[in-house]
């Protein structure tokens, strides 16, 4: 019998493990950050005065010709890339100065104030000629206190900001005295950061321990490495669990006001958690009194002031509700007066196919009595969106 054979063992190439392990790394931590944004609205006078830009402005208007005003803004850098650190130079046509730092108690907000700089250059054309009559710059400060999480040992040195948008409106009107109105609007970031180190599970970086023994230790014991706590109810917050957006108008509803039943149109346009966070959420009730020429009118407004709290519940099959509680602004439409009230806007989601949606306003006074009730308005499903929101829980 003739024997096989037999080729050689081949060597299989190594398997290279995906170790990860504790890794110490260091990085810029995020304390707080804040963005926002102001208004300036003021009157500006003419430069030069009877020889200068004053009088060529008031030479034109006599002669009846038409007079167009323009700016120029700063070109800022926007919201990317981020803030570098440490703070850039923006140079002096646009800047922020921190010039107070207050240091806040363990887990309680400091306070940080800044000053905005920007310089706005305004054009003066006669619109008529087309001749510019002038040209001159207008500088224009903000002064913005912000309560935000700097715990010691934190100073300026940690305070990041800068204007990612500059709006200017002028006014196209000469006024008495030779002046012009202007209108600035900016919007800001800030934000506070410190360089930390962070233990994170990781690859690639092999640490190795302090394992080499010293002849001679030293006499006195070294520092610990103490970091200023974060301030957890401050920054960052806590995401929503859901969101919701509406955009609808139901006609001939009927709602119940103290007084008794009305029957009206109802319109409600709202944006509550977008991105699943709370901040910059809104939205508007508008309801019309159709009944107005029997009884008083009804008509009015409702926006937010405040959100005291969000709740969703998916617990009842084939649904998801949002519940909205917080103070609102009751503006009427006949008298234009406005009072505080308390709010209750519920949202609900049908999820089953061809299903409609369906929300309801509760408004109460400050002793708790209902003042109006929108009774459960039904709206086709392409009016009403209410949706999960992915948490770090998840």
């Amino acid at each position: 019998m003739k024997g096989k054979s037999f080729k050689g063992s081949q060597m299989l190439p190594p398997l290279t493990p995906n170790n990860l392990m504790e890794e110490c790394i260091r990085v810029q931590k995020v304390y707080d950050w804040v963005v926002d944004s102001n208004r300036y609205t003021n009157k500006i006078p003419l430069p030069g005065g009877e020889l200068g830009c004053a009088a060529r402005v008031r030479e034109a208007l006599e002669a009846g010709d038409n007079i167009r005003i323009e700016t120029i803004t700063p070109d800022l850098p926007g919201t990317f890339p981020l803030i570098p650190k440490p703070q850039p130079d923006q140079g002096p046509s646009v800047r922020c100065d921190v010039v107070e730092v207050i240091n806040g108690e363990p887990g309680e907000a400091g306070l940080v104030r800044i000053i905005w700089t920007i310089i706005v250059t305004v054009q003066v054309f006669n619109e008529t000629t087309g001749e510019q009559l002038c040209e001159f710059d207008v500088p224009v400060q903000f002064d913005e206190d912000y309560a935000v999480c700097i715990p010691a040992p934190l100073d300026a040195s940690n305070v990041l900001c800068r204007m990612t948008k500059v709006v200017a409106r002028p006014t196209n009107r000469v006024f008495l005295g030779n002046m012009i109105e202007l209108s600035i609007f900016i919007c800001t970031e800030m934000q506070i950061e410190a360089e930390v180190k962070l233990e994170v599970l990781a690859k690639f970086c092999q640490p190795r321990p302090n394992d080499i023994v010293i002849p001679t230790p030293p006499e006195e014991d070294c520092p610990t490495f103490d970091f200023p706590p974060q301030c957890p109810d401050i920054f960052p917050r806590k995401n929503c669990d859901c969101q919701a957006a509406a955009d609808s108008l139901v006609e001939n509803q009927t709602v119940t006001f103290s007084s008794g039943n009305e029957v009206g149109d109802v319109s409600l346009t709202a944006q509550i958690c977008n991105n699943c966070t709370l901040s910059q959420s809104s939205w508007l009730f508008t309801f019309t009194d159709t009944n107005g020429y029997l009884y008083a009118d009804q008509s009015f407004t409702a926006t937010p002031i405040s959100f005291a709290n969000v709740e969703c519940n998916d617990t009842t099959p084939g649904f998801i509700e949002m519940v909205l509680t917080g103070i609102a602004s009751l503006a009427s439409t006949a008298t234009g007066t406005a009072i505080n009230v308390t709010y209750s806007l519920r949202l609900r989601e049908n999820t089953l196919l061809g299903g409609t949606d369906e929300y309801q306003l509760i408004l109460t006074d400050p002793l708790g009595n209902i003042i109006f009730n929108s009774n459960v308005v039904t709206v086709p499903n392409a009016d009403l969106e209410v949706r999960d929101c992915k948490t770090f829980n998840d």
